[in-house]
């Protein structure tokens, strides 16, 4: 938009038009995914505390046991690398049914 100095009229143009309507498309379209953005976001923050959890409960069971000398020790095991990944796949098939139930699907 800007004003024409002799006639003292507001006149748009096209690019200005254009960036407007691109502006408010992203509006709408953020506005009608919002329950999809928060149901991503809340999913990976929902895996990423399930690994926590798994992980401190590894910990403890080990510092119970006494097993675990060296904490590098698990992280070269290929038995616990493949735990985290079981671990991470069930844990994120639950946090995305919850979330895809809470915000995605309205009963």
């Amino acid at each position: 938009m800007y004003v024409d100095c002799q006639s003292g009229t507001i006149c748009y143009t096209l690019d200005y038009q254009l960036i407007f309507f691109a502006k408010l498309c992203g509006v709408i379209i953020i506005y009608f995914m919002k329950d999809y953005i928060i149901a991503w976001v809340l999913t990976g923050l929902m895996t990423l505390a399930g690994l926590f959890a798994v992980g401190f409960a590894i910990g403890i069971i080990g510092a119970i046991t006494g097993s675990i000398s060296d904490p590098n020790q698990l992280e070269q095991s290929g038995a616990f690398n493949v735990l985290v990944m079981i671990a991470m796949a069930i844990i994120n098939f639950f946090a995305f049914k919850f979330t895809v139930k809470k915000f995605v699907v309205k009963d």
